[in-house]
């Protein structure tokens, strides 16, 4: 048992029961809940599951407050509305903040409590781990081999793993990580956290809690990261905003917020983007720079035939749409051909800034 936090071990007081949930109560359930990072493969499994008999009530839990305050179990919920079909869920009203069976540790003094023990650090042979798809999303080979391809202990951290009663060990974090190992001949031995853990279903809401309480990080807090780990990119775009003011933030004046998609055009062609930013500036008059503006103008100086929208005559037609005109053509080009891609977007700007103009003297691209 855990001493680290001197905790005094109380029963756990939840009420437990089995009810009928239909999409309707589902969605009604769902209103008004906290939001947070979903895991879709884990609906979609669970639609699938429902739609074609094979959910099982006592695998899943949604777990509410005193007050009936949806806590936990989102994603079962959201499979029952997709599934459209009437199933049993297992539902629990915890209380002193426990979302599991058995015993939880209280903190006394706090509105806190500690609901397992503590696990055991061991170095394992990554050929005895495996990973139960029946709870948590398949791992997809691409981002297996991009960990791969640039493999660090130091970011690789710790898989947490679950030993069944049976002494085998399941990851219910990091399977992608996991699957990268196994790809690495070099590797037999990867660090992991254990857990023990009595059944199926306290693995699976292990994992269920692991993934609401992560906190994503955001393009914003990655470009930041970046740039102090001297990503040339990063660095390259930090730098050239700041000439005029700018900063990556998620909102405000002189502001950049389209920072993931500014990565990735300086990676197609930073020397276009240096020479294109003036003219960003000047479009957006100190307010936040727009996606919608940034990408299709880039697109469009990209694949240009000889043109330059540098060119005075083009600039000063774009002066004149206003980022507000240039937002307006390329939503009215992607609504009237139903495509939302970059380029029906840059045909519409181009054809706001061709128009009047002879054939011969428009503004062409490849």
């Amino acid at each position: 048992m855990s001493t680290v936090l001197k905790a005094t071990m109380v029963e756990h007081s939840g009420d437990t029961s089995i009810e009928m949930v239909t999409p309707e109560r589902a969605r009604a359930i769902m209103v008004g809940a906290p939001t947070g990072p979903r895991d879709m493969r884990l609906v979609m499994a669970l639609t699938e599951d429902i739609r074609n008999g094979l959910w099982r009530n006592s695998r899943h839990v949604v777990q509410f407050y005193p007050d009936g305050t949806l806590k936990s179990g989102r994603e079962i919920l959201m499979a029952v509305d997709r599934a459209a079909v009437p199933c049993t869920v297992y539902f629990e009203t915890s209380y002193q903040d426990d979302v599991d069976d058995g015993f939880g540790f209280a903190v006394p003094g706090g509105d806190c409590a500690i609901l397992d023990e503590t696990g055991e650090f061991m170095m394992l042979d990554k050929s005895s781990l495996f990973i139960d798809v029946s709870y948590q999303r398949e791992t997809a080979i691409h981002f297996a081999k991009s960990i791969k391809r640039k493999f660090r202990w130091s970011s690789f951290g710790t898989l947490l793993v679950a030993r069944r009663p049976d002494g085998s060990f399941f990851v219910y974090d990091g399977g992608h990580r996991l699957l990268a190992a196994n790809m690495i001949d070099a590797i037999e031995f990867v660090p992991c956290m254990v857990y023990e853990m009595q059944d199926k279903r306290e693995e699976s809401n292990a994992y269920i809690a692991t993934n609401e309480e992560r906190r994503r990080i955001t393009p914003h807090d990655d470009f930041k990261a970046k740039c102090e780990a001297g990503v040339a990119n990063a660095v390259f775009l930090r730098d050239l905003f700041a000439q005029d003011g700018y900063v990556v933030q998620p909102g405000g004046t002189r502001s950049v917020r389209c920072i993931k998609m500014m990565m990735n055009l300086a990676s197609q062609d930073r020397e276009i983007l240096r020479q294109l930013w003036p003219l960003f500036v000047e479009l957006h008059d100190g307010e936040f720079i727009n996606e919608s503006v940034v990408a299709p103008l880039f697109y469009i100086q990209k694949n240009s035939e000889g043109e330059s929208l540098l060119r005075t005559k083009w600039h000063s037609k774009l002066v004149d749409l206003k980022a507000s005109g240039i937002i307006k053509a390329a939503r009215e080009a992607r609504e009237y051909h139903r495509n939302k891609g970059v380029k029906t977007s840059a045909r519409g700007v181009l054809d706001e800034l061709n128009h009047g103009q002879r054939k011969e003297y428009s503004f062409k691209i490849k």
